[in-house]
């Protein structure tokens, strides 16, 4: 009834469906993860959007794909757009300006101090 050359049919086409299964897979998993190595504030509705884009026959799977790679501008953050821009607190300032700075006085005090020991000095 089934010779080997059937068996080994049945058995190619098992092949190739676990691979295309596999394929199917990765892809659609790969904008999802892309977007949680790059730390995508979105990376949920990009994994959503490329599964999705696979049950669509690729029709979204680009969107999702290169969504991955974008990082949303600040003005189109949640509640960018719901009203007039509030200023927010002033940044902190960085305490290595202050020691810059205190640093700069004490080499013009020295310098100062050189001057007035030159000027003074026959």
């Amino acid at each position: 009834m089934f010779d080997i050359f059937d068996v080994m049919a049945f058995a190619a086409f098992a092949v190739i469906i676990a691979a295309g299964l596999v394929v199917v897979v990765t892809l659609g998993r790969l904008p999802g993860q892309i977007a949680v190595a790059h730390g995508h504030p979105q990376a949920t509705a990009i994994n959503v959007a490329g599964w999705v884009g696979m049950g669509s026959l690729g029709l979204l799977y680009p969107v999702a794909l290169i969504w991955a790679f974008l990082k949303p501008s600040p003005a189109a953050a949640p509640g960018a757009g719901d009203g007039p821009a509030r200023p927010g607190p002033a940044p902190a300032p960085d305490p290595s300006v202050g020691q810059m700075k205190a640093r700069v006085e004490l080499l013009e005090r020295e310098v100062r101090n050189l001057q007035a020991d030159r000027r003074g000095a026959p």
